[in-house]
């Protein structure tokens, strides 16, 4: 039962994962389309900006002038518009993976969620700036919105570390549960007369590898929480990264403590050859 209950889980879980993987690349793509779109304007309103400056070289009249700068100005709302839109949907793309990442801190997952929402409605607000504004407007709020984005891309480096170390959180905080079951299961064969010196030897290991996986996570959380400019971005990242992996390998290891774990309590709860023998399910 147990050994089915646990392929089942992984079969969920594997079918789970792909799903949540599937709809983050639809996202992403939303975000390459969008981020195309907003560079095919871009060169319309450098294109735009070409002309009015030979134009105005050119002694031509005020009147034409005029017409090509309310060119200028409207390929520029264009692409502005089109450039939030693209950022837009690049931490659409972002909430998409942390909402339907499956085995992930409840915690974490809400606190990240509610900050790259906090970004969303920032930049959906200069875009409702934009319909309408000067020329000069427009310059002011495309570099709020380039200095913001500066904000948005480290940012949202250290949300993914945050990310990965949320699920090993998630993992540790089970096999922590786990590891407390297994040693009452214990308490208990060794109470019925069964030995257990093995288990105890693998429960031992176990705790230390999960001890050891939880000592990662710390560490690389806090590599992660220091992220805070594009100055320390990379190495404090890649630090954190690999603490992650550690921490991984040791949640791994310690599955397969596990694995013997639940056989050899399997076998010593097999019924003996008495007629009174009893199993416990």
């Amino acid at each position: 039962m147990l050994a089915g209950a646990l392929a089942a889980k992984a079969i969920v879980s594997s079918a789970a994962e792909k799903e949540t993987q599937t709809r983050f690349q639809e996202a992403k793509q939303k975000y390459s389309n969008e981020f195309n779109a907003s560079r095919a304007t871009k060169r319309a309103y450098e294109e735009a900006q070409t002309r009015f400056r030979n134009l105005k070289t050119n002694a031509t009249s005020t009147q034409e002038q005029t017409r090509l700068k309310e060119q200028v100005r409207l390929r520029a709302q264009e692409f502005l518009k089109k450039e939030i839109s693209a950022m837009i949907k690049y931490l659409e793309a972002l909430k998409n993976r942390v909402t339907n990442m499956n085995k992930m801190d409840e915690g974490d997952r809400a606190f990240i969620l509610a900050k790259i929402n906090e970004n969303i409605a920032w930049l959906q607000g200069k875009q409702a700036e934009i319909d309408g504004a000067s020329a000069d407007k427009l310059k002011t709020i495309s570099q709020e919105v380039k200095d913001y984005w500066k904000n948005i891309r480290v940012a949202s480096r250290k949300m993914t570390g945050q990310i990965l170390a949320s699920r090993i959180k998630f993992l540790i905080g089970k096999a922590e549960l786990m590891a407390t079951k297994l040693e009452a299961k214990i308490q208990e064969l060794k109470q019925a007369g069964k030995d257990t010196a093995k288990l105890e030897e693998l429960l031992a290991d176990f705790k230390t590898k999960i001890a050891s996986a939880k000592s990662s996570y710390e560490q690389a959380k806090a590599k992660f929480a220091a992220i805070s400019s594009k100055d320390n971005v990379v190495q404090l990242f890649q630090e954190g990264h690999k603490l992650i992996k550690e921490a991984n390998q040791y949640v791994k290891q310690a599955h397969k403590d596990l694995i013997q774990l639940v056989r050899r309590i399997k076998q010593l709860e097999k019924p003996s050859d008495s007629v009174n023998a009893t199993t416990t399910p």
